[in-house]
């Protein structure tokens, strides 16, 4: 009786906890739609959910939303002609890119470097 209850306990346990991770990761894309809408308008403010994207992304380890989050401080810095911030933040992108072999994001990291020249 006993192993049956903690069977359960364990099987309810890990479905909250995996059900948990899905609503961050959905948290998280929603935190890089935002600051996508901001880096024109509210550069200050897409950076500040930009720290908030990448602690959840560093918290969860999603490799995909720390490269979008530092191309897109990339982006806001330079809106605030923060050049040497966009710089770095754009290579971070790159790299991080590199290391998960997304392609697309490398181009995203490339081609912001290249708007800095």
């Amino acid at each position: 009786m006993n192993v049956t209850y903690t069977i359960l306990s364990i099987f309810l346990f890990c479905t909250v906890a995996e059900g948990q991770v899905k609503q961050d990761s959905l948290y998280a894309e929603t935190l890089i739609k935002q600051i996508g809408r901001y880096c024109g308008t509210a550069p200050d403010s897409a950076i500040w959910l930009a720290d908030s994207s990448l602690q959840l992304a560093k918290k969860l380890n999603l490799p995909t939303i720390l490269s979008k989050t530092h191309y897109l401080r990339g982006v806001a810095f330079k809106n605030q002609s923060k050049f040497p911030e966009s710089e770095s933040a754009y290579l971070l992108a790159k790299d991080i890119a590199v290391e998960i072999g997304d392609s697309l994001l490398m181009a995203d990291g490339i081609y912001g470097l290249g708007t800095l020249k």
